[in-house]
């Protein structure tokens, strides 16, 4: 079994990596409702987008970098139903 077999299956069993200790909590929240087992439990994208785009985040990154973010997912975020 070649190494991308195992983490597949690692990942299929519940398995995660563990965050580095500079990985705020609110990241590594996000990222855990991601990685969710249980696809009911992930946000969709714009709740992902939503969050991202929180002053909680947006604080978090150069303010450069959060223009550069947004700008590149506008084209990708879905509209308002």
């Amino acid at each position: 079994m070649n190494e991308s077999d195992q983490i597949i299956l690692a990942v299929c069993s519940g398995q995660r990596p563990d965050f580095p200790d500079f990985v705020p909590g609110h990241w590594r929240e996000l990222i855990c409702k991601c990685w969710s087992q249980n696809p009911e439990e992930r946000p969709e994208f714009k709740d992902i987008c939503d969050k991202l785009e929180s002053a909680e985040f947006a604080n978090s990154i150069s303010p450069e970098k959060f223009d550069k973010y947004k700008n590149m997912v506008k084209m990708h975020r879905p509209s308002e139903k």
